[in-house]
């Protein structure tokens, strides 16, 4: 208690500049999220655990409530009723979309806290400096199995800077380094017994992908 109240306080003295804030992190962290999808080659930031990464999604996206109760919080009833107009149909939006995210929130593989329910790895080999890793996602029912292999590099502990390299519609994936700049990624998309249901898997394949620098 004695850290909420100064921390209050000084939102109730600054309103705009700790809005300015929140909003601003909300969306650097929204974009980031987006840059992960496996469609997107973008540099983006990831947690080493799945769970972690699902917990920044859900409290980012009540950071317009938050800014949004701040506003109101304020005397100042312009500021508050400008607040409820701008502010208050994305807060009640995000916070929706959190409710919804937290019940498909999928829970740790056995024994492997580097997999969920979506998100299972497979492999990894080390290039040089970087960690390159693939990845089997399941985006539930409707959609097919994609092996997603990305380049990691983990400035520091707890930390990963990652772009996907390739997102393939496959089970299983080996990889072998060829060079310190290439790395080896034969797909096999009905799995290496060929038993997998893929949707519109082919015959397995051997690509060679280029490592590029993550900055």
């Amino acid at each position: 208690m004695t850290l909420v109240r100064p921390v209050i306080a000084f939102g109730e003295r600054h309103p705009w500049g700790v809005t300015a804030l929140l909003l601003t992190t909300y969306v650097a962290v929204c974009i980031n999220w987006l840059n992960g999808i496996p469609s997107s080659d973008a540099v983006y930031v990831r947690l080493p655990l799945p769970l972690l990464n699902w917990a920044v999604l859900l409290l980012t996206l009540e950071i317009p409530l938050a800014a949004w109760a701040l506003l109101l919080s304020t005397k100042r009833k312009l500021l508050g009723w400008a607040s409820s107009i701008i502010l208050g149909p994305v807060a009640v939006a995000s916070s929706l979309f959190a409710f919804l995210v937290l019940l498909a929130v999928p829970t740790p593989e056995e024994g492997d806290l580097r997999s969920s329910g979506w998100f299972t790895y497979l492999e990894d080999v080390q290039v040089g400096p970087y960690r390159v890793a693939a990845y089997r996602a399941d985006g539930g029912a409707t959609t097919s199995w994609t092996t997603v292999v990305r380049q990691e590099w983990r400035p520091l502990p707890g930390l990963i800077v990652a772009r996907n390299l390739l997102a393939e519609e496959a089970y299983e994936a080996e990889l072998s380094v060829v060079s310190n700049n290439e790395v080896s990624v034969t797909i096999y998309p009905y799995g290496k017994d060929g038993q997998k249901p893929v949707f519109g898997g082919r015959d397995p394949m051997t690509i060679i992908l280029p490592i590029r620098s993550i900055l």
